[in-house]
């Protein structure tokens, strides 16, 4: 990947949100790469603390907070087998994001 091609990732993250923290950027990419991840797992992949994971992830999510839309990127459900575990996959939006994403920089 050359200069360029991370310049147009980078804006192709800035298209969705002009402000968009690299943390969150990071989990997106985490995801992506890793569908059905815990919050735990994802935490430790990007080196961030719980609190950082569920704020970024819920930023990406369908709601932020109530009353507050996010990115709908990722979707959040209840792992089936330890109902203490969320996991965490790409939305049908976010699969088409990172679609384009990496037809950027290849």
């Amino acid at each position: 990947m050359n200069a360029n091609q991370l310049m147009s990732a980078v804006e192709h993250f800035r298209q969705l949100d002009p402000e968009m923290p690299s943390q969150m950027v990071l989990c997106f990419l985490i995801v992506a790469e890793n569908p059905g991840i815990t919050l735990t797992k994802l935490g430790e992949r990007a080196g961030i603390v719980a609190s950082s994971v569920t704020r970024n992830i819920y930023s990406l999510s369908r709601i932020k907070s109530k009353g507050i839309s996010g990115h709908d990127l990722v979707d959040v459900e209840l792992n089936p087998e330890s109902r203490r575990e969320k996991l965490v996959s790409l939305s049908a939006k976010g699969k088409r994001f990172y679609g384009t994403l990496m037809a950027l920089i290849s």
